[in-house]
């Protein structure tokens, strides 16, 4: 998937962003490679996301790349709140693989770079609503008058059992 976006962020009380998405209910895991396209905004973003709605300040939990590079893990747990944020160490750009795992209102989220071995780096809660949520990729030009591009490949969507409870 080639996903161009724009948008002031994905931050604080409110999400601009482009979004490619699908309903799921329950628990799941996400995966993606993701990588961004030529040189542009250092704080752009793109990666994983899990939503409430639509709505700009929806309850959401994602696990982003920036454009330097950055990981980072970010949510809100209620609508209308400021996001919050769990930034990695990091060394640069490059091509990376990410998972997020719902389970519950744990959201546990691992990541490689670069053909690396795929590592649990974080984990937050985010107590959605009952009913369906709305998983996908998403992509954040962190300036409104920029379109930034991500490429995302072996993406897959899985519902998961939590542990005994099968």
């Amino acid at each position: 998937y080639r996903i161009t976006g724009s948008g002031t962020n994905m931050w604080a009380k409110e999400d601009q962003f482009q979004y490619v998405w699908q309903e799921i209910t329950g628990n799941f895991t996400v995966r993606a490679t993701m990588e961004f396209l030529g040189k542009g905004e250092e704080h752009r973003k793109a990666g994983i996301m899990v939503r409430q709605s639509l709505d700009t300040d929806s309850a959401y939990g994602d696990f982003v790349i920036h454009g330097n590079g950055m990981p980072g893990l970010q949510w809100r747990s209620n609508k209308g709140e400021n996001t919050n944020t769990f930034d990695l160490p990091f060394d640069g750009p490059g091509k990376y693989q990410l998972q997020l795992v719902r389970s519950g209102v744990g959201i546990t989220v691992s990541m490689a770079k670069n053909g690396a071995e795929l590592k649990q780096v974080a984990r937050t809660e985010v107590t959605f609503q009952k009913g369906p949520v709305l998983v996908g990729l998403a992509v954040c030009a962190h300036n409104a008058a920029n379109l930034e591009t991500a490429v995302f490949s072996d993406v897959s969507v899985e519902p998961t059992v939590p542990p005994g409870s099968h």
